[in-house]
């Protein structure tokens, strides 16, 4: 069984490991190399699907560099899980296109960047939570 992410973790091996650090996202919308994207391009008001829609595809091209980040840093500390979600997530902007508002990452930075606006928990099992919800 997949334990995560970390140094040493294995890529997953079945589709039981995938959905495991699926739930992983939420941290990694923490992580330095994503910094940058913050706050997000939110417009006033709460977070929408509406408002994720209109997001400057520009943002998107620098999360996608941002992955690329993360993929290195998971390539030199052997981090097979974090290079799995980096490889996964940057797939679903770039190959497999899926809307901005169904990508649980893009969703995520939304969500944080709400928290920071609107004096919120911005903590990644609050985000988890709110993500789940979403």
């Amino acid at each position: 069984m997949v334990g995560g992410i970390g140094p040493g973790s294995p890529a997953p091996r079945n589709p039981q490991e995938v959905e495991a650090l699926l739930r992983v996202v939420p941290r990694i919308a923490f992580f330095p190399e994503l910094d940058a994207l913050l706050p997000a391009p939110l417009p006033e008001g709460p977070v929408s699907a509406e408002a994720i829609a209109s997001t400057d595809p520009s943002w998107l091209d620098r999360m996608v560099e941002a992955l690329h980040a993360l993929e290195q840093r998971a390539q030199t500390h052997d981090d097979g899980g974090l290079r799995f979600l980096a490889v996964t997530l940057r797939h679903f902007l770039t190959e497999q296109r899926i809307p901005p508002a169904e990508h649980p990452l893009v969703v995520a930075l939304f969500l944080r960047t709400a928290a920071r606006r609107d004096g919120l928990p911005d903590h990644p099992n609050d985000i988890g939570r709110a993500l789940n919800a979403w």
